[in-house]
């Protein structure tokens, strides 16, 4: 798989490229609602780490199903970080 990377003033878009067929593969959209509360400390821990909440709230779940599947020792779903090269 291969990753392009278009990178502007206002974002990062990322596009995953399978070798096989060259079609995109895009990633999946989730709506929620979240109380007030909430939404104000995300608001809050999203401005600290000067992501967006989408951003943050995207890096929350996949670390929370990562970790729920170390519990249940299934393999992780892929992810569109990049490894890293050490």
């Amino acid at each position: 798989m291969r990753h392009l990377t278009q990178q502007s003033r206002y974002s990062t878009i990322t596009i995953a490229l399978n070798k096989k067929n060259t079609q995109f593969l895009m990633a999946k959209r989730v709506s929620t609602s979240l109380a007030e509360g909430i939404y104000d400390l995300l608001q809050e821990w999203a401005n600290e780490e000067r992501r967006s909440i989408s951003g943050l709230s995207a890096f929350i779940l996949e670390q929370a199903v990562r970790e729920r599947q170390k519990q249940v020792q299934k393999p992780s779903p892929p992810s569109d970080e990049k490894p890293d090269k050490n």
